[in-house]
């Protein structure tokens, strides 16, 4: 039988934080619209990008696209990865080498593998707010998050 997940809340500072994005595609670029500014550096490695991507590295001075396939080297220095390739078994590599590194791991295709899930999150006049299901139902948050958006600015 499988244990239950231990989930516990909590709001990285990655502050200065080197973050590897594998892949470079609609699910790279969903991860990448969520990663805050004052990052050190935004590493994305893929054989091809999408325009999505390649405009907002073109608008974010610490982010480095690389096309090319995945080397462990990127890891180097690496705080945390999102695993965002179609390839399920490039996905499970690049985590586990980056979990051997001490690295946190965001698998996007397979959210139970890593080590955490990227909730959806509303900021507004210095509160943020995060909703999760846990991975269960990614749809169900960003519906919820949608709807609490057009509250908070429906009452400024």
């Amino acid at each position: 039988m499988r244990e239950p997940h231990a989930f516990y809340s909590a709001v990285l500072d990655l502050s200065g934080a080197t973050v590897l994005v594998l892949g470079a595609g609609a699910v790279a670029f969903q991860k990448l619209q969520g990663l805050p500014l004052g990052l050190g550096r935004v590493r994305i490695v893929a054989p091809q990008a999408s325009s999505e991507v390649k405009a907002w590295v073109a608008k974010r001075p610490e982010a480095d696209l690389q096309l090319r396939p995945f080397e462990a080297t990127d890891l180097r220095a690496c705080r945390l990865l999102f695993c965002c390739t179609p390839d399920a078994e490039l996905n499970a590599y690049a985590a586990r080498q980056a979990k051997a590194l001490g690295a946190w791991v965001c698998q996007a295709a397979e959210p139970s593998q890593g080590d955490l899930r990227v909730p959806a999150v509303i900021q507004v006049a210095g509160l943020l707010l995060t909703l999760s299901t846990g991975g269960a139902s990614p749809a169900l948050a960003k519906a919820l998050r949608q709807r609490l958006e057009k509250s908070f600015k429906g009452s400024d």
